[in-house]
């Protein structure tokens, strides 16, 4: 009988141990810019997290559908995001921005539209390439608004990533695309020539970078140790190393006044702030 109690407390006092030795789940979903090579990417944040003592497993997606379905299937305690799909998720989790990326002094991206070059003066029944999962309409809605409004027959066509569109565009799939110019620079200083058929329209939006988001599975505690970990990334060579893998200059905390707190899918109507 006391070695029976003895065993249960000997394991009861193991099993926050074993709780806490558990890696945390960190989710990357960004359909505008993504390094090429996502593996390189998950071994360079975990090799990052791990010398600050945070055991983490990164999973990066290249499609939402996917994102979603692993949402619903793990512990997710934090996820790099594009606040559109953050503002509009059901992804059964609370999100709370913590850190944002910057790149050249700002946090928002520049969204193009760009045409092949026999297309660019006639759009108004043209098909447009725009990444971002088809169920939630991409970022078509709040940032091609204007385009769309004025262009009721244009037709708008969903691809997985900005590449794609890209690629979709200069081959000729479809007259046009909405993508981000850091693709875009990217893929000109890549493929100059394929660049060089295609050309803006003058149409722009800006949209933020994705954000650091904790979810409600993250405690006080990781949740500022993961806050620091990232605004902290530029004071090694590993997390500058990791910074241009990404493409951003530094990441910073988000305001408190910004930390939008949703609830687990918009149709519950509720929202905070913390």
């Amino acid at each position: 009988m006391r070695r029976a109690i003895a065993y249960l407390v000997f394991a009861l006092f193991l099993a926050p141990c074993a709780a806490a030795g558990q890696p945390l789940e960190l989710f990357f979903y960004s359909p505008e810019f993504a390094p090429a090579n996502l593996g390189i990417l998950q071994t360079s944040v975990e090799a990052y997290l791990k010398a600050r003592h945070l055991s983490a497993h990164f999973q990066a997606f290249a499609r939402y559908e996917d994102l979603r379905s692993e949402f619903a299937k793990r512990q997710v305690s934090f996820a790099i995001l594009p606040p559109w799909i953050a503002e509009r998720q059901c992804l059964g989790r609370s999100l709370t921005a913590i850190a944002e990326p910057v790149r050249n002094g700002s946090s928002l991206d520049r969204k193009i539209l760009v045409a092949s070059k026999h297309a660019a003066g006639n759009l108004r029944s043209a098909s447009v390439a725009v990444s971002g999962p088809r169920g939630l309409g991409g970022a078509a809605p709040p940032l091609l608004g204007e385009f769309v409004s004025s262009h009721p027959k244009a037709r708008i066509i969903n691809v997985p990533k900005d590449v794609d569109a890209l690629l979709a565009v200069s081959f000729g799939q479809v007259e046009a695309a909405f993508v981000s110019s850091a693709q875009f620079e990217t893929l000109a200083r890549i493929n100059p020539a394929m660049t060089a058929m295609l050309e803006e329209t003058g149409y722009t939006a800006e949209s933020p970078f994705p954000r650091l988001y904790a979810t409600d599975a993250a405690t006080a505690q990781r949740i500022a140790e993961m806050t620091e970990a990232a605004v902290s990334m530029g004071e090694s060579d590993d997390g500058k190393r990791l910074l241009r893998l990404m493409g951003y200059d530094q990441w910073r905390p988000v305001d408190a006044k910004d930390r939008l707190v949703r609830t687990p899918c918009p149709s519950d109507g509720e929202e905070t702030k913390r």
